[in-house]
């Protein structure tokens, strides 16, 4: 799913400035794209087969950009998958 939704942040013209992954059921992925591109994007999104649940108005950015949060939930059958991560500092 972040392959695809990457995928179409790449060809509207957009890129991804910050991710977060949740182990395999959801990733927030921070996007800066073209104010003009961005219902570009949201049709990109759509045909590869994303449901929006808002208008991806973004905030304000600088200039012509503007920055963007997808937060993509995957829905699935199976148990989350976990790791044990060690602590470190």
């Amino acid at each position: 799913m972040v392959d695809a939704a990457s995928s179409c942040i790449k060809q509207s013209g957009g890129w991804i400035v910050a991710h977060q992954f949740y182990s395999d059921v959801m990733a927030v992925l921070t996007v800066s794209c073209p104010r003009e591109a961005v219902a570009e994007l949201e049709a990109m999104l759509s045909e590869a087969g994303f449901t929006l649940h808002g208008a991806a108005t973004g905030s304000p950015g600088r200039g012509d950009e503007v920055s963007v949060q997808l937060v993509l939930n995957a829905l699935h059958g199976g148990p989350d998958v976990r790791r044990t991560v060690p602590a470190f500092g």
